[in-house]
């Protein structure tokens, strides 16, 4: 509402501001018509529309056969299908990072992923604006938003690993893998957000994701389900 709103005030204060649509698809790219409504304490309403320009990056499938593998080499192994539509990390370890060489704001991403195994209850995700490990830094240097989702909880020796999903921060150095990726209480980790209302991910089980990344806001959904915005 803050990107639309040219100035709203009211003598008794105002209650909220709400922008509808405030989501849009690849589908909605050019200028849209949106609507500011405005509330104040005693519940009076005003509205105006505005136009936006929805500039969105829609490149159709991604090849993954372009993508590389950071972090520390020994801890992933991913096979990608002949297509390049699909990957497979068949290690079952430290963290281990499959990115694209593309910068991706501004862009929905939308895919499928889960864990082939009844073996394990550990944690599966992605990362967004990734710059490292890379080629040129030591491996347990992190910059990066993670977004990951564990199966059950578990304590480990850095304390309590919960299950469901966090959106976290990741920005330092560490020498503790646990610490920084298991129950995020380094000084590397800030946890943004977490939500367990899904629970903890199921065996076998493909989820749907959806991420509209921008420079100023994720939105993060599971089969079909709003996580973080």
């Amino acid at each position: 509402p803050g990107d639309i709103d040219a100035g709203s005030s009211d003598n008794c204060g105002i209650a909220s501001m709400v922008v509808t649509p405030n989501t849009f698809t690849c589908s909605d790219t050019g200028t849209k018509v949106v609507n500011l409504i405005v509330t104040d304490v005693n519940g009076n309403i005003s509205q105006a529309t505005a136009n936006v320009d929805v500039n969105l990056s829609c490149t159709g499938n991604v090849d993954l056969r372009t993508w590389n593998q950071e972090g520390d080499p020994g801890a992933g192994n991913w096979s990608v299908a002949p297509d390049g539509l699909s990957v497979f990390q068949s290690i079952n370890g430290e963290p281990t990072f499959y990115v694209s060489p593309d910068d991706q704001f501004n862009t929905v991403i939308e895919g499928g992923f889960g864990v082939e195994t009844t073996g394990d209850d550990d944690f599966i995700g992605f990362v967004m604006g990734y710059n490292s490990p890379n080629s040129g830094t030591a491996n347990n240097n992190y910059d990066m938003l993670l977004f990951d989702w564990k199966q059950g909880s578990q304590n480990f020796g850095c304390g309590v690993a919960p299950y469901g999903m966090r959106l976290t921060r990741v920005n330092g150095t560490s020498t503790n893998t646990p610490s920084t990726f298991w129950c995020k209480n380094s000084a590397a980790s800030t946890i943004l957000a977490s939500d367990q209302s899904m629970g903890g991910w199921a065996d076998n089980t493909v989820y749907d994701f959806r991420i509209e990344y921008t420079a100023t806001n994720v939105k993060i959904s599971i089969n079909g389900n709003l996580i973080f915005d």
